[in-house]
């Protein structure tokens, strides 16, 4: 797969925590911050540049061919909310192709933001609307929301801090917040543990999802509680595509890793979350 050409930006202070004490971790362009210990891309592209490129519908595509899977794995998802909100008005952000809104739309009155024209023609045609934009275009006024969720949407984001700020102050009083993020605990300590160099994610390349920071269990959690977020449960987010016995062994121990230690070293991890 090709190397993806971008414009890029150069951060001068960390997107998680707005620290400054940062070094390079990997080479050529993986950072730390020896503040909080996020990971994240530096230079990375520029927001106009990620937008431009999710544009080009190459992301919607594939997964308009993974459509069975992806309503397994939206039921799934939405069951776990369910277990603590079952009406209300819910805030989906980066909502994507808004297919996980044909689930919520059962039981909550859904809202969305999106900031790729092509993923609002595929809100549209499921029948939903959408405010096109960030969480800092967008002026929700006096409207407070019951739960909002961001699905893999902050390690996309040049700004995760602003945005769960942003979020604090539309939920409503003891509102739910449900988020998602890959866990990079393996790739990044793997590199740590073989002492190489080079950043374990290499160059964005076309055809892949556009991630500028990279989360571990530790750091995601740290993060949304120093947001003004109460964790009540913390685990194992299934985005396993593909369904082979090794994908749901390596997924079902890691539920019972987690369970037992409150860690796990599957691909992503999710937290619901109460607002303090």
């Amino acid at each position: 797969m090709r190397k993806l050409s971008l414009s890029l930006e150069s951060a001068t202070s960390c997107p998680g925590c707005r620290g400054q004490r940062l070094r390079e971790a990997f080479a050529p362009d993986l950072w730390l911050c020896q503040a909080c210990g996020l990971y994240f891309r530096n230079p990375r592209p520029t927001e106009s540049a990620v937008v431009h490129y999710y544009d080009t519908g190459a992301t919607y595509d594939r997964w308009q061919q993974e459509t069975d899977v992806r309503r397994y794995l939206w039921d799934k998802r939405l069951r776990m909310l369910l277990k603590y909100k079952t009406t209300g008005a819910l805030l989906d952000v980066g909502t994507g192709d808004g297919y996980f809104l044909s689930f919520a739309s059962q039981y909550f009155e859904t809202f969305a933001t999106e900031v790729s024209k092509q993923g609002g023609e595929y809100l549209q045609a499921r029948g939903f609307h959408h405010w096109q934009g960030t969480l800092d275009d967008v002026d929700f006024g006096a409207r407070r929301f019951d739960v909002v969720t961001l699905w893999h949407v902050l390690e996309h984001l040049h700004d995760p801090s602003s945005a769960l700020n942003q979020v604090g102050r539309l939920l409503a009083s003891g509102g739910i917040l449900a988020v998602a993020v890959p866990n990079e605990a393996v790739p990044i300590w793997g590199q740590r543990l073989r002492r190489r160099r080079r950043s374990p994610f290499g160059p964005f390349r076309a055809g892949d999802e556009i991630h500028l920071v990279h989360f571990l269990p530790c750091v995601f959690r740290s993060m949304l509680r120093r947001h003004g977020f109460d964790i009540i449960e913390f685990g194992v987010d299934d985005v396993h595509v593909s369904r082979g016995w090794k994908d749901v062994l390596s997924y079902q121990s890691n539920i019972v890793l987690n369970a037992i230690c409150h860690w796990h070293f599957d691909t992503a991890m999710y937290a619901i979350c109460r607002k303090s």
